[in-house]
């Protein structure tokens, strides 16, 4: 009983790290693997003056979208893929902000991957 419990977690362990990229995975393994969504290839965190409320950001149109968080405003955009991110950032009172930003593209490691580096950008706005 206990030799049977061992040779099934050491198997459970050997199927968990098939979807982590290691050498001797071949593709068609990857058909049975079940992977999660892809985090957007770019965030922004976006935050305004010092002790001001966080600010009702605008990302230009359909760039995306923005939430107010405790501290940040968060934006996920529209996009999601390698490459170049020409962005428009907007508040009420604060400068516009002209972003751009690249994501890098990344090769296959294992079953599950987005294809690309995925970013988390920190912008302060300046009042005008």
């Amino acid at each position: 009983m206990k030799r049977s419990l061992t040779l099934f977690r050491s198997a459970l362990f050997v199927l968990s790290l098939s979807a982590c990229g290691l050498p001797w995975i071949q593709e068609d393994d990857c058909a049975a693997v079940l992977c999660g969504p892809c985090p957007p290839a770019l965030s922004l965190r976006v935050s305004g003056a010092p002790g001001q409320p966080v600010p009702e950001v605008v990302l230009g149109a359909g760039q995306g979208s923005c939430f107010q968080d405790a501290n940040v405003a968060s934006c996920n955009l529209s996009q999601n893929g390698p490459g170049r991110y020409e962005l428009d950032i907007q508040a009420l009172g604060y400068r516009p902000v002209h972003l751009v930003e690249e994501v890098a593209a990344v090769e296959r490691t294992g079953c599950c991957h987005c294809g690309y580096e995925a970013r988390v950008v920190n912008v302060q706005l300046v009042p005008e």
